[in-house]
């Protein structure tokens, strides 16, 4: 089989490459097992519609009887990069129609084949439907005896988009990500600005700050004084 490590730098996927990768497959190099990886791709878009569906029954407040009050009763779900930032903007916009009810009622810009999805979200959909994946899409993963505190503190879920680009970044440039003439943070910058088209500047910036490893002050000598 061959390596996968290059693809640890990618935060984001689309259902297609998700969907090879959980199967250990290059998705570059994947001409024969599209039927495959199709078996995959139609539990992955059966999940990004029930959270489709229920963005749509709280965005429109319509009845939609499959989606009881109890969480437990809820169908599982997987949401994409946009749905999910969209879905943030839209919670603090008082106008009725936002961007999100626009993107949610568009049969091309909601439909599955054109959604992305994050490293976080796809690893959590993973845990949740108990299937393994050849690929590990969760980079830190934590011991047997850590990882039974933590799930019993955190839900991966409740984690703002800004903190998984935080850690991404971090995680790519700790891995030699970018050139290693320039600064960690502008690094840091170049990913962020390639990986996440969809934050604005000044949450890059600040994503940046965070993520930056080197916190000392003062602009930085370059190699070659």
């Amino acid at each position: 089989m061959a390596s996968l490590t290059h693809w640890d730098c990618a935060a984001q996927f689309s259902g297609f490459d998700a969907a090879a990768l959980i199967l250990g497959i290059e998705p570059r190099e994947s001409d024969g097992d599209h039927s495959r990886i199709r078996v995959v791709i139609d539990r992955m878009e059966l999940h990004y519609n029930h959270a489709l569906k229920r963005r749509c029954k709280e965005a429109f407040q319509v009845f939609v009887p499959d989606f009881l009050d109890i969480e437990a009763a809820r169908p599982l779900e997987l949401a994409s990069v946009t749905m999910n930032e969209l879905c943030i903007q839209y919670n603090s916009d008082d106008d009725d129609v936002t961007p999100f009810t626009d993107w949610l009622v568009s049969d091309h810009e909601s439909q599955f084949d054109n959604q992305i999805f994050s490293r976080g979200v796809v690893a959590d959909w993973l845990s949740a439907i108990k299937l393994n994946s050849i690929y590990q899409f969760r980079l830190d993963q934590p011991s047997k005896s850590s990882e039974i505190s933590l799930e019993s503190e955190i839900d991966p879920t409740d984690l703002p988009p800004e903190l998984d680009a935080a850690n991404m970044a971090f995680r790519a440039i700790a891995k030699g990500y970018g050139d290693q003439s320039t600064t960690q943070r502008n690094r840091l910058v170049n990913y962020l600005e390639k990986q996440f088209p969809n934050f604005k500047r000044d949450a890059v910036q600040r994503i940046a700050t965070v993520a930056n490893p080197d916190k000392s002050t003062g602009r930085k000598k370059s190699g070659k004084e």
